[in-house]
């Protein structure tokens, strides 16, 4: 029998390999941990390293509420994929 944990896990790893989809972790205080190699390629031009910088820095004015309800999500459904459509904030000379 297939556990949740290992479709979970075997679904994180198709995210961390994708070609097509952004996959970025933070911890509970909203700092990254993670971005894989899609996001890195796709925004290095606004850092070379994500990981370390906090949320707060990145998305948009506003999203950040968005999110905070995102995580309460997350948390109270542990086994779930939660969507979370988070704009980046704009850096001079880049649109996002």
């Amino acid at each position: 029998m297939i556990t949740t944990s290992y479709k979970m896990n075997n679904l994180a790893e198709y995210f961390n390999r994708s070609g097509q989809f952004y996959y970025i972790l933070f911890d509970l205080k909203g700092y990254c941990k993670y971005v894989n190699p899609l996001f890195q390629k796709e925004f290095s031009h606004i850092s070379p390293d994500f990981c370390g910088h906090k949320l707060a820095d990145c998305i948009a004015e506003g999203d950040d509420e968005k999110f905070k309800t995102v995580v309460e999500e997350c948390l109270r459904n542990p086994d779930e994929i939660i969507r979370a459509d988070l704009k980046m904030k704009a850096s001079p000379g880049i649109s996002v």
